[in-house]
């Protein structure tokens, strides 16, 4: 196991700066998800990590050992850094044999022929492909694929493994599956492991730790439960999960919580911002924390219903209240077309 640590990051292609003074730590032996939409940076980060750019400022190291310290010139090769890397296309070569593609790398290195056979069937039995190793990739499914492409990161026995949205050519349904065994391996193995990617159910299900970014900065870092149930942004309470957000006028801030203007109706909300009494804010909410009800409450707003769909696991419904859509999820069918839809004070962010 090792530890991952970045520090001021920074890469630009020509006047387009990708990576803006980026930071981070990660622990031993944690699944770090690099989360963020396309143009973020997490696979420039990832690549930067691996060897694959050069950034022109900042530091890495792994561990105890530093891989890239742009003050002093120190820039190991890819092959020199010992870091197993799992490329989004997997990378399989076609003409060689599963056992082939998991043993390429090692050989290369001109280990003994015994001791890679060893290590070969050490790391398809441990990922459960021992049995494929003289079909070609063409005679496999994407996840036997992604599995061989696993092995041959894994056959290194590196301290860290770097994934590049490995389950993007998967089905939606195989890439449910896949985040259940990609994470129990990775963590049976005691490895540290960063994975990269824009699904934001897909970080939360494999990582212990979540680093959402933003044009090149890290906008938040912490645990699944911590990104989702305590953004510190709008941007990251946004990203996050599936939400119902309005605006409303700021009209009290009491403690941590403030009480905000919608409409003709008056909603608290926690306040995570330091706008003044008077000015406009942004309210989001989760959508499952929304309830309905036939009278009015302390934090609710008048709703008309719009439209509703049957989802096969819950009906969704969206109401019109003062010129917002907001959506209702219920696991029954919700009889009223008008009602007040209700939200726990501490529930609703106000940024």
């Amino acid at each position: 196991m090792a530890k991952l640590s970045v520090s001021n990051l920074r890469l630009a292609y020509g006047d387009n700066e990708i990576l803006k003074g980026l930071s981070l730590e990660t622990r031993e032996g944690d699944v770090v998800a690099l989360l963020g939409q396309s143009g973020c940076g997490k696979t420039t980060l990832l690549r930067s990590i691996a060897g694959l750019e050069t950034p022109s400022a900042g530091k890495i190291q792994v561990g105890d050992k530093v891989i890239f310290d742009a003050d002093h010139k120190i820039a190991l090769a890819p092959e020199k850094r010992g870091l197993g890397l799992v490329f989004q296309s997997y990378a399989l070569w076609p003409h060689r044999t599963v056992f082939e593609n998991v043993a390429y790398g090692i050989r290369l290195k001109k280990v003994l022929a015994e001791e890679v056979k060893s290590r070969v069937r050490a790391a398809m039995e441990g990922i459960g492909i021992a049995h494929l190793g003289d079909r070609h990739p063409h005679q496999l499914s994407g996840g036997q694929q992604q599995r061989v492409a696993l092995a041959r990161a894994m056959v290194y026995d590196p301290p860290i493994i770097l994934l590049d949205e490995p389950l993007s050519n998967l089905d939606a349904k195989l890439r449910e599956e896949a985040r259940i065994w990609i994470r129990s391996l990775i963590k049976q193995t005691g490895r540290t492991a960063v994975f990269v990617t824009h699904d934001q159910e897909e970080a939360m299900a494999v990582a212990d730790q979540v680093v959402l970014l933003d044009q090149g900065r890290m906008i938040q870092s912490g645990t699944p439960e911590e990104l989702y149930g305590n953004p510190n942004s709008l941007f990251a309470a946004t990203f996050m999960g599936s939400n119902n957000q309005f605006e409303g006028k700021l009209i009290e801030v009491r403690g941590d919580r403030t009480m905000v203007q919608v409409g003709d109706s008056r909603i608290w909300a926690l306040n995570k911002s330091d706008k003044t009494v008077g000015e406009t804010t942004t309210v989001v909410s989760r959508v499952e924390v929304a309830e309905t009800s036939e009278t009015p409450g302390e934090n609710s707003l008048s709703a008309t219903l719009l439209t509703k769909s049957y989802l096969g696991s819950r009906w969704e419904y969206i109401y019109d209240c003062s010129g917002h859509q907001v959506r209702v999820t219920s696991r029954k069918p919700l009889p009223h077309q008008s009602c007040f839809i209700t939200w726990p004070a501490d529930g609703a962010w106000a940024f």
